[in-house]
């Protein structure tokens, strides 16, 4: 994909990935957190895995990650 930025490939990445395939809340979760460590705002968060930013934010604090 020429002429995309490294950060605007991860995300096609992601969001192709993930969208060919459902979670199990508990992954979700998993991948909610890696993307947060890597500091994506929630609103990036949501766009990325297909979910409202509202679930990110749940699954943050379930894991007791900062928002």
């Amino acid at each position: 994909h020429a002429g995309l930025s490294d950060e605007a490939r991860e995300d096609m990445a992601y969001s192709l990935n993930l969208c060919r395939r459902h979670l199990r809340p508990e992954q979700r979760r998993d991948v909610v957190a890696r993307l947060r460590a890597k500091r994506w705002s929630t609103t990036r968060i949501a766009e990325a895995i297909g979910v409202d930013e509202k679930t990110v934010r749940n699954d943050l604090q379930v894991r007791k990650i900062p928002t």
